[in-house]
């Protein structure tokens, strides 16, 4: 007898954005079934997309034949179907009714339909008109809440139509009334939030209509409304960004298959802010945990194959082969099996741009009949590289592609469009206009480092050492005294004349660097001795030398005190399983623990500890300038209790990279060990590798240490 298989497919369909979304009962599918399962999906997509064409039809005969009524009986009776329509056909064909003709209660619901309709599908041409007819016949009998919503459309009309002032004055009427409901006063907010032209207002708005919509029940609405707040941040606030990300994906509970979806949107976004400024590990995180839940859905493979690559990207920068192998063959495993006209032009774009191809004509006229704008503008742009144009013709094709990312508020890709017109001008030597492109890069993301460092080349290059003096001390305190920074920005000090200041940064840069010696000499050659004085009290240098082994030996009595009487603090009782379990960002957690022991035992102005310090396409756990001079990296890892050894002993790599970019060979690997029976096995106190010495350092985790 034949066993017969049973296999469960579910579908939701989001009414707002339309998008249909499935998903398989086992992940492990064969092709057969995955095909039947996206068939499914399409299906019901087209099912949706249908909905009006038969009756809209047969209503259109009746208004043919002037029978107004039995016309509005068939609109009534289909009305529902109008939520899942995008035929803008359709609304033309309904505006054939004459109302007129109809008694005043069919007539106000039949208007009443139309108004809504038309602005769910965003053609609100003449609908102001209406609504105020409308609200002149019917006001009196109409719902407080239906009054105010119409409020809403009229003020969306009027920022449409760009009077502003109108706008602001209608959605703060709404706003302001206390009778008002909440999930009107949020949609208000969120109006004012798109008319503002500061961002502190936009995210003033933005905030509030979140707010609102969490006291309507909107989350999904709530959610959208902080998301615009994180990406106003990201540019110049990136942690603060983050925060508002896991802000919103802590609001997204439900587990159903547009959450999921939604919330794998979110990750991504984080994952890509994470790299932006330069926290790969982390990014790589977010990346696949958008991956492992886009896994399965059918309708969303596009979105799985977007964070596919954007993994495999960030392996790459992690130094991970295996991983970025792993992602790259996952994404070309599902390509293969898009059939999207779109989607199939991104990545013939894409290897265009991978392989340092020209963009033809043929193929521009392809992207433009897609209508899609991103697609178009990074076209445009990657075109306007082609060193065989014009300086003209690229700055055309910029500027094309910049309108389109305007309009959409891309602030990713108006950090690359701006950063290309730079390059341009710097390349006709138009210094003025090439730094006023870089700038404006910056204010669309303030950790984009090639047009930091371009930026700052230019202004020397140009000998504007005021305005450098000025970016450079906004770069320290967005980024920190770090050596490199600290020595460039010593040298528009210099040449501005403040020379107490000038030598007071050129002592806390990298002694190597080319010149300093001359450009510090220079600085005492202009400071009297009672300014030299006041800034060595300023500066007070270190009396000893710390050397490696003896810091060697300082990690170790932090590895034995952690050990002693801190170790609980890294853990949580999982009470249905009886067992001990790391608390939430351990390797955070002994990080802050080293700084503070480091400060306490070597003192706060004898040793820098720099958390988090960009190196190369990583960061550091911790860049100590030693006193003396001595600099060193430390990588915490965590290791048992789920995390393996080969975690742990990755961190041996991860600390010639950063190494390699910190101009230092020194490093220690501090690993909190909580294996049970292998505690302290397979680490090498001392090792060496090409020319970098890595000191590694047990410090003993174990929860409950057996007797024996």
């Amino acid at each position: 007898m034949t066993k017969k298989q049973t296999k469960q497919f579910s579908v939701e369909i989001d009414p707002i954005s339309q998008k249909v979304i499935g998903s398989s009962s086992s992940e492990n599918d064969d092709l057969i079934s995955q095909d039947i399962s996206k068939r499914i999906v399409n299906t019901i997509r087209k099912t949706f997309d249908s909905l009006s064409d038969n009756w809209i039809e047969e209503y259109c005969e009746k208004i043919s034949d002037e029978e107004f009524i039995d016309a509005y009986l068939l609109f009534e009776k289909n009305r529902w179907r109008l939520r899942y329509c995008n035929d803008k056909s359709v609304l033309q064909k309904l505006k054939l009714m004459n109302s007129l003709k109809l008694d005043r209660e069919k007539r106000k619901n039949f208007l009443i339909s139309l108004i809504a309709f038309s602005c769910y599908l965003g053609e609100r041409k003449d609908i102001d008109n209406l609504i105020e007819d409308f609200l002149f016949a019917y006001k009196e009998e109409l719902e407080p809440l239906l009054v105010q919503n119409l409020m809403i459309e009229k003020a969306n009309i009027a920022a449409i139509e760009g009077l502003y002032n109108k706008a602001s004055v209608l959605y703060k009427g709404v706003a302001s009334n206390c009778g008002s409901d909440a999930g009107v006063v949020a949609w208000a907010y969120q109006g004012l939030s798109k008319i503002a032209s500061d961002d502190r207002d936009i995210m003033e708005y933005a905030e509030k209509a979140a707010d609102k919509h969490l006291e309507a029940g909107n989350k999904r609405d709530a959610i959208k409304n902080i998301l615009v707040v994180s990406d106003l941040k990201a540019p110049n606030e990136p942690e603060e960004s983050i925060r508002f990300l896991d802000y919103a994906m802590s609001l997204i509970e439900s587990d159903n298959l547009i959450d999921r979806a939604f919330l794998a949107t979110i990750k991504h976004k984080k994952s890509i802010y994470l790299c932006d400024i330069g926290i790969n590990d982390k990014a790589l995180l977010c990346a696949e945990e958008a991956c492992s839940l886009r896994k399965g859905l059918i309708g969303n493979e596009v979105e799985y194959h977007a964070s596919l690559k954007v993994a495999e990207a960030l392996a790459k920068l992690n130094d991970d082969p295996e991983k970025e192998k792993k992602y790259q063959l996952q994404s070309k495993v599902l390509s293969e099996a898009i059939d999207d006209d779109k989607f199939l032009l991104r990545c013939k774009l894409a290897s265009i741009i991978v392989n340092g191809e020209q963009v033809h004509e043929d193929f521009i006229s392809e992207i433009n009949s897609t209508c899609d704008d991103t697609l178009i503008s990074t076209t445009l742009a990657y075109k306007s590289l082609n060193n065989d144009l014009a300086f003209n013709e690229s700055l055309g094709l910029l500027d094309q592609a910049r309108l389109i990312a305007e309009k959409h508020s891309d602030n990713h890709l108006l950090t690359t469009i701006h950063f290309a017109f730079g390059e341009q001008y710097r390349k006709e030597e138009q210094f003025e206009e090439a730094v006023k492109n870089y700038k404006t890069c910056l204010m669309y993301n303030a950790f984009f480092r090639p047009a930091y460092q371009n930026y700052t080349a230019m202004l020397f290059k140009s000998e504007n050492w005021s305005e450098a003096e000025k970016f450079i001390k906004e770069r320290i305190e967005l980024v920190g005294e770090l050596p490199g920074i600290c020595f460039i920005y010593g040298r528009a000090l210099l040449e501005n004349k403040k020379y107490p200041l000038a030598f007071k940064y050129f002592k806390k840069a990298d002694s190597n660097k080319v010149d300093i010696e001359k450009y510090i000499t220079e600085c005492v050659k202009n400071i009297n001795d009672k300014e030299l004085e006041q800034i060595e009290i300023d500066n007070p240098q270190p009396e000893k030398h710390i050397s490696a082994s003896m810091f060697y030996g300082a990690l170790k009595e932090f590895a034995i005190s952690i050990s002693s009487e801190s170790r609980m603090h890294f853990w949580e009782m999982d009470k249905p399983n009886r067992q001990y379990k790391w608390t939430r960002k351990p390797e955070e957690l002994s990080k802050q623990m080293l700084i503070t022991f480091l400060n306490g035992k070597f003192g706060t102005f004898s040793i820098e500890s720099l958390p988090e310090v960009r190196a190369g396409a990583g960061f550091i756990d911790l860049y100590v300038i030693l006193p003396g001079g001595l600099k060193v990296v430390v990588e915490l890892k965590m290791c048992g209790a789920g995390y393996s050894s080969n975690y742990a002993l990755s961190g041996e790599s991860q600390i010639i990279h950063y190494q390699n970019n910190k101009n230092t060979k020194l490093g220690y690997l501090l690993v909190l060990d909580a294996r049970k029976r292998d505690y302290g096995k397979h680490f090498k106190t001392i090792q060496t590798i090409g020319n970098n010495t890595i000191y590694t350092i047990a410090a003993d985790m174990r929860p409950k240490v057996d007797k024996a």
